[in-house]
């Protein structure tokens, strides 16, 4: 959409008299954003401000880095390895081979 036509939704989020705990400010949202959002908060139990407040927490949390992967645990079964015939860079020739085995 061109900026020109934008007509986005507008928020007040209101604090308490006389604190230092949060700031009010407007925010602009697009209608059918805000339209998510307060159903999100409403089927959360939760205010607005609230889903707001943790969304932008969310977005500044640092992030995950070198999570741990753990290792998966493969079945292995005895043979002497791959039957003949069967290479495994050719995946028509291997799928051949496996439905002829049915």
């Amino acid at each position: 959409m061109s900026p020109q036509y934008y007509k986005p939704a507008r928020l007040t989020l209101k604090c308490q008299p006389m604190t230092f705990k949060c700031m009010r400010t407007t925010i602009r949202l697009d209608d059918a954003l805000l339209r998510k959002a307060k159903a999100a908060a409403a089927a959360n139990g939760i205010t607005l401000n609230q889903l707001i407040e943790d969304a932008v927490r969310a977005a500044l949390a640092p992030r995950a880095t070198g999570a741990r992967v753990r290792e998966a645990s493969l079945p292995v079964y005895a043979g002497a390895g791959l039957q003949p015939g069967v290479d495994l860079a050719e995946s028509s020739a291997l799928l051949d081979i496996m439905n002829a085995a049915h």
